[in-house]
């Protein structure tokens, strides 16, 4: 199997400075984050950045992305980030494009992290669920209190700072059954001025959705009308992944009638400790989750990690649609939703979202939205 691009987060920090309600990170499940160095040790990124150049040369990498990540990474010595950048350039292949981001919850932002954010030019993805009555009900700190008015004041630090905070600072809201989507929308990107806005459904499964407070929620109506919005008015100024993402492969459905080829990617997470595995998405699939070899940069490849039984099996569904999708209209558009969304321990990964009501209101909204576009656009060219 070929991989064209790499997704390395990083985990740099094992620990958070916040208490967010709906974080599965630090759950019981998971109590081993406790067992490993609260910060990643220099050694362990000396030797990452050898082990990413190995891969990158291997694996003829055309792409490497790395995301610092947490826990809360900015509570990592901005110099020690600086010399893992610059080390890791240095050591890449000329071929290879390496991209840097960084994902924060915003609430500590010391100088030196907006140095190197200038200096690597590294994309910032911050956390922020809305308006602050809503922002606040789940994104706590150790003591119970919110934590909008400080991420606000380091959000109009970074405007003020980088040369081209536009491309380089996006957010990243988490919905909730008790989120009004449209005024989040309005907020992020009117009020506060972020132009990338990452819209994401709760991390569930078949398994874990019973349990869950509004688990067969439908939020397909608040987004259907933030798409409204935001087509009439920001299309061409603001970039939400979930819109775009799902206009693109509308049309890509239609001109090809089959599912679109993915592009061949990979996405990796390094803990502190050196290890590595699938990325945190699938942390929510719980057992399945914990199946998976243990694996160091220190001790074994890429290719390691690349041919086991549960990367493969990831491999296959997020290039496949789920067998009880296939009579959808949106099979091919929607293909099943995001992977982890669609496990059960009955079934693994063949299976509908635990999103899919919301999924296939949203894919049939904009594909009406779509057609009546076209509709408009041929009755112009005729007249």
């Amino acid at each position: 199997m070929e991989v064209h691009t790499l997704f390395v987060v990083v985990k740099l920090a094992e620990r958070c400075n916040i208490k967010c309600s709906y974080c599965y990170y630090y759950s019981p499940s998971h109590a081993d984050v406790y067992d490993r160095p609260v910060l990643m040790p220099t050694p362990t990124l000396d030797r990452l950045a050898d082990f990413l150049a190995e891969t990158a040369a291997f694996r003829d990498l055309s792409t490497l992305v790395i995301a610092f990540h947490g826990g809360e990474p900015t509570l990592m010595r901005p110099a020690i980030v600086d010399r893992f950048a610059s080390d890791l350039r240095s050591r890449l292949p000329a071929k290879t494009v390496l991209r840097l981001a960084v994902q924060t919850n915003g609430v500590f932002l010391p100088p030196g992290w907006l140095d190197i954010i200038k200096k690597h030019d590294i994309h910032v993805g911050i956390s922020l669920d809305g308006r602050k009555p809503q922002h606040d009900l789940h994104r706590v700190d150790h003591k119970g209190r919110g934590t909008y008015d400080r991420i606000l004041r380091n959000i109009r630090m970074l405007q003020e700072t980088l040369p081209n905070h536009t491309a380089a600072l996006g957010a990243i809201s988490v919905l909730s059954p008790d989120t009004d989507v449209l005024s989040l929308y309005r907020h992020v990107s009117e009020d506060i001025g972020i132009r990338r806005i990452k819209l994401l459904l709760p991390d569930q499964t078949h398994d874990t959705a019973v349990a869950s407070v509004g688990h067969n929620h439908d939020y397909s109506a608040g987004l259907s009308a933030t798409f409204d919005y935001w087509m009439m008015n920001h299309l061409d100024l603001v970039n939400v992944e979930m819109f775009d993402r799902v206009v693109r492969s509308i049309m890509l459905s239609r001109a090809r009638s089959r599912l679109t080829p993915k592009s061949p990617s990979a996405a990796i997470a390094v803990l502190s400790n050196g290890e590595f595995r699938i990325a945190d998405e699938y942390m929510v699939t719980d057992q399945w989750f914990k199946g998976q070899l243990k694996l160091s940069i220190f001790s074994n490849t890429f290719d390691d990690w690349f041919e086991q039984a549960s990367v493969k099996e990831v491999w296959s569904a997020d290039h496949g649609i789920p067998a009880k999708c296939l009579g959808c209209e949106y099979a091919t558009s929607c293909a099943g939703g995001e992977v982890a969304s669609r496990y059960s321990s009955l079934n693994g990964f063949d299976n509908r979202s635990v999103h899919c009501q919301t999924l296939w209101g949203l894919h049939q909204h904009i594909s009406n939205r779509l057609l009546r576009a076209e509709d408009v656009d041929h009755a112009a060219a005729t007249a």
